[in-house]
């Protein structure tokens, strides 16, 4: 496998598993309770629903837990990666 292929196969990897661990641990409770989040192992995104008091200090975006999520994606891609490699390598 060329250098290429290695890097564009843990991409893709990275970006799907943020995605499947992001859509399996959000927690859609913002009509119920006033508070859906988004992201693992940091919640990046929060959306009140409008039912927060005092919304102008409520930060909704959180571009470093976002950038901290997408590192964890691909650290844990690569680890996969190698783990599948050597195990098919077998």
């Amino acid at each position: 496998m060329s250098n290429g292929s290695k890097i564009s196969n843990i991409m893709l990897l990275s970006v799907l598993l943020f995605a499947v661990i992001c859509i399996a641990t959000i927690d859609l409770s913002g009509m119920s309770d006033g508070l859906t989040q988004v992201g693992f192992p940091l919640v990046f995104m929060q959306d009140p629903g409008g039912k927060c008091t005092d919304c102008s200090t409520f930060k909704w975006l959180k571009w470093s837990y976002l950038l901290i999520d997408l590192v964890f994606a691909c650290i844990l891609s690569i680890i996969l990666l190698r783990t599948y490699l050597k195990i098919r390598g077998k």
